[in-house]
């Protein structure tokens, strides 16, 4: 035991000075790290002593209760428009934020589970949204109009020049408001004998010269100039016109029709496509036709361009997509008490008209869970099993269900947990290695500068070398994938590096000035 003294006080400087590099070389390695990395570090830390704090926390969550619930959103929508509404419950940490959505009249406007208004006939209706509580509530009336009339366009300036029989057809552009009715643009030309306009604004050439056309709505006046000439190749004309197509299509899918005008193929081949209730299809320019919102009877027209006279009509029924499956997916199967978390979903088909879903909780005592639209929302109570099941709105048949574990209430609240987690990071990460540094650094110059200096001097030292570690070792950061340095991060480095300096400064301080006593002391003693 004496020779292995004797050996640790002969040798222990270069014990020490062996450690404060090695530490060093730790703390470069972990400047280096990658952001992911690092995080990932600092998060198996600060998970330990969260889950310590789990442990000791309390079966059942302490429950914020809503006091008061806001909506956002609009006053007036356009018939056929989906709205969202935007819920704002207080206080800001309500521990089930739960908000169930209703209307007074679904025939002028339908609400879904998640604040998303549709409307479907014009006049007014209230739609109330209730928190967890059924006595805290608020209303919005809304009021469902008609398409407005345009009040500002401009005339898209295409093909400008055009043949005798052949067509071209004005586009208006800009349109405010953007929903403005295009039906309410009228069209007619200067030079009727030129160029004819119709009621869709398709212009047709009739013989050589320039036409002015004009496109108004009320006091809005646009005009654009087309020239007509003689084409170089006999212009053929169409001579039938019929739609071929399939006649069921599906809400939110496309169908495609096509003109076919038989054997004689025309010069012109360009078409006006009509839809008689665009809430339930709308077509464009190629034929393309969209299932608007609602299920019902439509008939598309297509009028040749050449030849107004010229059209038919093609009866469609359109139906609702309908779910064949539903799958949930968690962020995670458990959940503390007291806090909330999403429970995403998917159907198929993707298009499924409507994708709200029913929740229920086998135990609404361990875990609540409400409809939020695009997720389901779960706030975990108290300790304990639960299973979550949603079943489609659309078809009962279709559910799927996930199995959630409730585990004991943190003494935590979420920006505690954040906190921690900067604490760890910062704190222990940063602060603690520093002093840890300090207290090395310091231990390895008494060493090794041992009677050579005065105490003062070692501290001085201490503290310069602690600064420039302080900068090197976060300037490592400009190296490492996705980090960079901090001034901030430095400043706790230092001052980590400069506790430690001033604790070893007092520690030597006092031992010294206690051998000193105990020395003056000895020679005061009478002989």
């Amino acid at each position: 035991m004496k020779k292995l003294k004797a050996h640790f006080k002969k040798f222990i400087k270069y014990y020490v000075l062996t450690a404060f590099i090695s530490l060093n070389f730790f703390i470069s390695g972990q400047a280096l790290l990658s952001s992911t990395s690092s995080a990932e570090v600092s998060g198996i830390f600060s998970n330990f002593l969260s889950a310590f704090f789990h442990a000791i926390g309390p079966v059942e969550a302490e429950i914020v209760e809503p006091e008061t619930i806001e909506i956002s959103g609009p006053d007036i929508v356009i018939i056929g428009q989906s709205k969202r509404l935007t819920p704002t419950i207080a206080p800001s940490d309500t521990t089930d934020k739960s908000v169930y959505w209703t209307t007074n009249n679904d025939s002028v406007l339908e609400v879904t589970s998640g604040g998303i208004v549709v409307a479907k006939g014009i006049g007014s209706a209230s739609i109330r949204a209730t928190t967890s509580v059924s006595s805290i509530y608020e209303e919005i009336l809304i009021e469902v109009i008609d398409f407005p009339s345009v009040s500002a366009f401009e005339l898209e300036e295409t093909a400008t020049d055009i043949y005798v029989g052949t067509t071209v057809t004005l586009t208006p552009i800009n349109v405010e408001p953007e929903l403005g009715r295009l039906d309410s643009i009228t069209y007619t030309s200067l030079h009727p004998l030129i160029a004819s306009v119709n009621e869709y604004g398709v212009v047709k050439g009739l013989t050589n010269g320039t036409a002015t056309i004009f496109a108004m709505a009320g006091s809005l006046v646009n005009s654009i100039d087309i020239s007509v000439t003689t084409s170089p190749n006999p212009v053929v004309a169409p001579t039938s016109l019929t739609i071929n197509g399939d006649s069921e299509g599906l809400i939110y899918r496309y169908t495609q029709l096509e003109a076919d005008f038989g054997a004689t193929i025309p010069t012109d081949t360009s078409v006006t496509w009509l839809s008689s209730d665009i809430n339930i299809a709308r077509v464009d320019n190629t034929g393309k036709v969209y299932g608007y919102k609602f299920e019902g009877n439509v008939t598309i027209t297509a009028i040749s361009n050449a030849d107004d006279s010229l059209r038919n009509n093609f009866d469609m029924t359109f139906s609702k997509v309908f779910p064949t499956s539903v799958t949930l997916m968690p962020a995670k199967t458990e959940i503390i008490a007291g806090q909330s978390m999403n429970i995403n979903f998917s159907f198929e088909p993707a298009e499924t008209y409507d994708r709200q879903l029913t929740w229920n909780s086998s135990d609404p005592s361990v875990a609540s869970i409400s409809s939020q639209g695009e997720y389901g929302l779960l706030t975990g109570l108290k300790v304990g099993m639960v299973t979550i099941t949603a079943t489609s709105v659309m078809d009962e048949n279709i559910s799927a269900s996930v199995t959630i574990n409730v585990l004991k209430a943190s003494t935590l609240n979420a920006q505690q947990e954040e906190d921690l987690y900067m604490f760890v990071r910062k704190g222990l990460g940063h602060y603690s290695l520093f002093f840890l540094d300090g207290l090395l650094g310091y231990l390895t110059m008494f060493y090794f500068l041992k009677g050579k200096q005065k105490q003062t001097r070692y501290f001085f030292v201490s503290i310069g070398i602690g600064f420039i570690l302080s900068l090197l070792l976060e300037a490592l950061q400009l190296f490492a994938n996705g980090r960079s340095p901090l001034v901030t991060d430095a400043i706790i480095n230092f001052l980590g590096y400069l506790t430690a300096s001033i604790v070893m400064y007092l520690i030597f301080y006092f031992v010294k000035r206690s051998k000193d006593k105990k020395a003056l002391a000895s020679t005061e003693q009478p002989l």
